[in-house]
Formats: structure tokens, C-alpha cells, sequence
């Protein structure tokens, strides 16, 4: 496969997985457990769905505007700030969690513990799609000299439903935690 093929692959892989994160653990949780149970996030889990968001966009980022070391720092960096978020929020109930649970459980498995999941996930996947990435001269190479690269229709799909999703989590936050 020669790069140019390699490097749209890569991209339509790093949207996948900034769609992703964004439709599943932060859609589920806004439109599932916030409007259909009326669940309402505590602190943690407000910013542990913010650096799911904040990876999410900066991986279509990295689609819209190409393989660039800001855009990758900043998803490793939200990753690691997620984590952090992630093991505080956990570490808080793992003492005293007798499976009783703090939080709504998804196959058994409390909210609280799977973001703990997800941002390992994120490190992983990220692992994964890089171990398979083209040289990085493809990526210039593919850019062809323009500032943006054009969205796909699955791109621009991805786009679209993520900005709804995110919309959606705004509105929550604000009316069940009132203006900051």
C-alpha cells in the first residue's frame, strides 16, 4: 500500500476514534443516563466528560487540519489529564465501594470505573493507529500544500453529530449545574 493510501487510512482511523469517543462514553452518558434516568454528573464526572470531549475534538483536529505535533501533544496531554481525573474519582469510592456502587453501573461496572477504561483505551488505540501510521513526509504529502484537509462525508458526519453531542452535554451542565 503506498502512503498516500496509508496516511487517508490514518485519518479515517483518527476520525473513527474521535467520533467515537465522543458518540459513545459522552453520548451515553448525556443523552442515556442524563435525559432518559435523570442522572445528574458530579464534579469529577463533569471534567472526566470534558477530556473525553477535549480528546475527541483534538483527534478531528488532527483530521481537519492534518498531522501537526499541537494537535497530537494536546490529545496526549487531555489523555493524561483524564486519567489523572480518572484514578482521583476512582481512588475516592474504591475503598468503600462493596459493590453497592456510587454511580450508575454499565455491565455491572460503574460509571466512575469506566472512564478509568476509556482513557486507557485511548492510550492503546492511539499506540495501535500510530504503530500502523505512514512516514510522516506522507502527511505533507497529502496536505498537497493546502491548510486544511476536505472533510469526507463520513468526516463531516462525524463532525456534525460530535458539535450536537457536545451541545447537548452544554445544555445539561447548565441547567443542572446553573451558570459558573
Amino acid at each position: 500500500m503506498n502512503e498516500i493510501n496509508k496516511t487517508k487510512n490514518f485519518y479515517t482511523l483518527m476520525c473513527l476514534a474521535g467520533f467515537l469517543i465522543i458518540l459513545l462514553p459522552v453520548g451515553i452518558a448525556n443523552f442515556v443516563f442524563g435525559y432518559m434516568l435523570g442522572d445528574s454528573p458530579c464534579t469529577l464526572c463533569w471534567g472526566q466528560r470534558e477530556a473525553m470531549i477535549f480528546i475527541g475534538v483534538m483527534a478531528l483536529f488532527i483530521v481537519r487540519y492534518g498531522m501537526k505535533g499541537k494537535y497530537l501533544a494536546a490529545l496526549l496531554i487531555m489523555t493524561a489529564v483524564g486519567l489523572y481525573q480518572s484514578f482521583a474519582h476512582y481512588g475516592n469510592h474504591a475503598h468503600r465501594d462493596l459493590d453497592q456502587g456510587f454511580g450508575l453501573a454499565v455491565f455491572g461496572i460503574h460509571t466512575y470505573f469506566w472512564a478509568e477504561v476509556v482513557f486507557w483505551a485511548v492510550v492503546l488505540l492511539l499506540g495501535v493507529i500510530f504503530a500502523f501510521a505512514p512516514k510522516f513526509n506522507a502527511f505533507e504529502a497529502e496536505l498537497n500544500g493546502e491548510k486544511f484537509r476536505k472533510y469526507t462525508k463520513f468526516s463531516l458526519a462525524a463532525v456534525v453529530i460530535s458539535a450536537i453531542v457536545v451541545a447537548s452535554n452544554v445544555f445539561q451542565a447548565f441547567v443542572s449545574t446553573g451558570i459558573p
